[in-house]
């Protein structure tokens, strides 16, 4: 318990994109393929190839696209990246080292945490750091369900169990005690900042200690009843599970509205609200995929059902410090990373109703669908891919809900982001164009190697495999010289889009010439599309850009 201090009660897809899409680039757990190549010849394309004429020029150059970036009046690339690696740049997913005024050689801890900002108790973990600024260097490490553990790691945990921390020289996994020893180590002035309520100082108040002994068992009574409702079929005998958990969550979001102030202890964040945050979004992302269960909403009314909840949560996005904002992750990476650590999720709930319905395809975008979210279906026979090729049970039912192609939430237009699935407050929207102009730069200053990658999707498949959805870092890309071209082209008019907010015409003259490569190239930007994760590659509005100009892409290529 806290009292005892022995312990809390209960794209990844390396692109090289430096600020966006990972650094790691062989080390990737890929959140998965789309409706993509030879399947989107079904899909009632929006978008349709013109006819070259002899005006119509190649996309811009990559060299061209670098100074329209500059003509924005941007931030040198490499300057930022430089800035964001040291830690300067506030809380990153990309920093290496966080020292907060401190010298490099005084740095006592080393955080050895997920590579694509998967794990929960990573995210606690880090978010502790963060909110005490205790300094520390992180080293990223894979997951098992997305690619392999390097030795250096393993011989110093060989059960290669994640997070860990290096503290002092002292080897420690396991997030509770983690976080129960950083409190009780770093109890100087300089480790309790304004806004958090420090463990030593909770401790002077017995009644305040009590109640988070009381909140941390609750949360344990919420991840317990989140795995009945949301990790087995249907809702239960009678509807159990749905009642067990929405009797839970009811009871968090009034211990919440007993709270002096937005979090479960009052005006401050403290350690109670960081063990609750790794579950409470991940139940908001799955409990609206698998279940049509709302929680989150932008601008929840007083009288809301999780009024209190959705006030904490937008404390949470407020904090002028931004390190929840740097954690967070969007309902599709949770959708994708969930079942290969808790295993596959179940529609149930109101997912059959039209409403239910456009909230499955506003979240996945058609990536990887399970048939099973189609009323009526069963559950685990092939991905909406497999049913389009005609390798799964329920064609009729995929082929019908892929009729209308990409769901407006993941192509071009974008509706504002004010209908999208995941709430975003409008002071942390930093605007259409930045959305655009963030993503855009991420892909100029690295495009060999997104252009590399994204040809994996018309590759060979690597050995061996992972856990994770079409998680595949030794893939082969595809070595077509022409459709390498191809790709090229189509990633330079996927750049010029996003920075200018003008689709081409004619995104690629390699595939206006040459028609056979279309599904191919289609099938490399599914690929790309579908490996975009938040936060490890860009923030939510960005990735948001990035995906539905590289729908736009995938649209026009499958069109020939």
């Amino acid at each position: 318990g806290l009292g005892s201090g022995l312990g809390v009660a209960g794209l990844g897809v390396d692109l090289g994109l430096g600020l966006g899409l990972g650094l790691g680039l062989d080390a990737s757990p890929n959140p998965t393929l789309t409706l993509c190549a030879a399947g989107v010849r079904g899909l009632r394309l929006p978008v349709r190839m013109a006819t070259v004429g002899a005006g119509v020029a190649a996309p811009p150059s990559w060299e061209a696209l670098s100074g329209l970036l500059r003509a924005t009046g941007r931030e040198d690339y490499e300057a930022v990246k430089a800035r964001v690696a040291s830690g300067e740049a506030g809380p990153h997913t990309d920093a290496k080292v966080r020292l907060f005024g401190a010298k490099p050689e005084d740095v006592r801890v080393t955080l050895y945490r997920d590579t694509a900002a998967w794990c929960p108790y990573c995210q606690k973990t880090w978010m502790l750091l963060e909110e005490k600024r205790i300094p520390f260097r992180v080293e990223k490490i894979n997951m098992r369900s997305y690619g392999p553990k390097p030795r250096s790691f393993l011989d110093k945990v060989p059960n290669g169990l994640l997070p860990a921390i290096e503290l002092d020289g002292q080897l420690m996994t396991d997030s509770q005690r983690i976080m129960m020893t950083l409190e009780n180590t770093f109890t100087e002035p300089q480790y309790e900042p304004e806004g958090y309520l420090t463990l030593p100082l909770l401790r002077e108040d017995p009644d305040k200690l009590a109640r988070a002994e009381r909140l941390l068992g609750l949360e344990r009574e919420l991840f317990s009843w989140w795995c009945q409702w949301c990790f087995r079929p249907g809702d239960g005998p009678g509807g159990a599970h749905r009642k067990g958990f929405e009797d839970v969550l009811g009871r968090v979001d009034a211990a919440l509205g007993e709270a002096d102030g937005p979090f479960f202890l009052g005006e401050k964040l403290s350690i109670v609200d960081l063990v609750y945050v790794p579950h409470l979004e991940r139940i908001v992302s799955s409990m609206l995929y698998w279940k049509a269960f709302v929680i989150r909403r932008l601008d929840a009314p007083a009288g809301d059902r999780y009024a209190n909840i959705n006030r904490w949560f937008d404390a949470l996005e407020r904090r002028p410090n931004g390190v929840y904002l740097a954690t967070q992750s969007d309902h599709f990476t949770h959708v994708k990373d969930i079942p290969p650590q808790y295993g596959d999720g179940y529609f149930g709930g109101d997912y059959a109703s039209a409403r239910g319905q456009a909230i499955i395809a506003a979240v996945d975008g058609g990536v990887d669908r399970d048939p099973g979210a189609a009323p009526g279906a069963s559950q685990g026979v092939g991905g909406i891919l497999d049913a389009l090729l005609g390798g799964g049970k329920q064609e009729e039912n995929v082929a019908a809900a892929a009729a209308d192609g990409v769901p407006d939430d993941w192509s071009l237009p974008l509706p504002p982001l004010t209908r999208a699935p995941l709430v975003v407050l409008p002071e942390n929207d930093p605007g259409d164009e930045e959305n655009r102009l963030q993503a855009a730069e991420r892909l100029v200053a690295n495009h060999e190697a997104v252009t590399r990658f994204a040809l994996r999707g018309a590759g060979q498949p690597g050995r061996p495999q992972y856990q994770a959805p079409l998680a595949d870092p030794n893939a082969e890309p595809a070595e077509d010289p022409a459709l390498a071209a191809a790709v090229d082209e189509l990633l330079r008019s996927v750049a010029a889009q996003l920075i200018t907010g003008e689709a081409a015409a004619v995104p690629s003259l390699v595939l206006a010439s040459q028609g056979e490569l279309g599904l191919p190239a289609a099938e490399c930007m599914d690929y790309l599309r579908a490996r975009v994760g938040v936060p490890r590659d860009m923030r939510y509005p960005a990735a948001r850009a990035f995906r539905a100009s590289l729908a736009w892409a995938m649209e026009a290529a499958a069109s020939l």
